[in-house]
C-alpha cells in the first residue's frame, strides 16, 4: 500500500486559523471561529522538488464536522478529501483527523487520524496514524521563543499492497521568528514565520529535516513552506467559500 501519501495527508492536515492582529506574537495566526462545527476550508498547493522530483499539485476540502471520540479522547473531527497529482498519477485520500483545542492558550494538539487512499481510482488501503503524546502546535509564542516536543508516531496500515504496524520517534523544535511580509501566488502577505527542526528515528536510523513555515496573518493558512529540498506555496484558498 502507498502509505506514504496517506501518512503525509494525515500529518499535514490541520485546521487553519485567522489572525487577531495583536502585537507580533504568533497569536495573530489563530482564530477560534474556525474550530466551530461546519466550517469548510479549501486549499490548493503547489510543491516543487529542486532535486528533480517534479511538481506536485494538491487540492483539499476540509470540514470541521463536530466532536467525536478518538483513542478515548473527546476530540474535534476534521473530515477532508485530498487530491494529489504528480507525474500523471493522481492519489485521492479521504481522511478523518482529530484535534484538541485550548482556545484560551491558543494551542492545538493533533491526536492522529484515519484515512483511505486511492491511486488512479484503485483502492490502496487504509491507515491509522496516532501521535503519542499528541502533536502540539503553539500560537502563544513571542519572536525568538521556541518549544521542543518528543513523540511517537504509530501507523497501522491495511491494504492490497501491504500492511502491518510501524512506529517512529520524532523530536520537533519549533522557533517563532516573528512577522515577515512575503510575496506568494495569493498576493503580498504579512506572515507568522517559524523555523522547524524535525529529527526522525526509525529502525536505529536518524535523519533531520530543517524547514521554514509562513502562516498568513490575515487568514491563518500555511501559505509557504520550504525545506528538505522542496518548496510549497498556496495557490488559492477559501474559508466558507470566501477567498483569502
Amino acid at each position: 500500500m502507498k502509505t506514504h501519501y496517506l501518512a503525509v495527508a494525515l500529518l499535514s492536515l490541520s485546521v487553519t486559523y485567522a489572525g487577531d492582529l495583536k502585537a507580533a506574537t504568533a497569536a495573530a495566526c489563530f482564530n477560534a471561529r474556525l474550530v466551530q462545527q461546519g466550517v469548510v476550508v479549501e486549499q490548493r498547493y503547489r510543491t516543487v522538488d529542486k532535486f528533480g522530483g517534479g511538481k506536485t499539485i494538491s487540492n483539499s476540502t476540509q470540514t470541521l464536522v463536530g466532536r467525536e471520540k478518538f483513542k478515548g479522547k473527546n476530540a474535534l473531527l476534521a473530515r477532508a478529501e485530498i487530491k494529489v497529482t504528480q507525474g500523471g498519477v493522481t492519489t485521492v485520500v479521504h481522511s478523518d483527523s482529530y484535534i484538541l483545542v485550548q482556545k484560551s492558550k491558543k494551542r492545538v494538539r493533533s491526536l492522529g487520524g484515519v484515512g483511505q487512499s486511492f491511486q488512479n481510482g484503485i483502492d490502496q488501503g487504509t491507515a491509522e496514524i496516532t501521535f503519542n503524546p499528541p502533536q502540539l502546535f503553539r500560537y502563544d509564542v513571542s519572536p525568538g521563543q521556541r518549544h521542543t516536543q518528543k513523540f511517537t508516531i504509530t501507523t497501522k496500515a491495511r491494504g492490497s499492497l501491504g500492511g502491518g504496524t510501524s512506529s517512529m520517534k520524532q523530536t520537533v523544535t519549533r522557533k517563532y521568528l516573528g512577522r515577515q511580509t512575503i510575496k506568494v501566488p495569493v498576493g503580498r502577505r504579512t506572515t507568522c514565520k517559524f523555523k522547524v527542526v524535525t529529527t526522525v528515528r526509525q529502525f536505529l536510523v536518524s535523519s533531520k529535516i530543517v524547514s521554514t513555515e509562513w502562516y498568513d496573518v490575515k487568514s491563518g493558512m500555511l501559505i509557504k513552506e520550504s525545506g528538505g529540498g522542496s518548496t510549497t506555496v498556496l495557490l488559492k484558498g477559501s474559508i466558507d467559500g470566501v477567498k483569502i
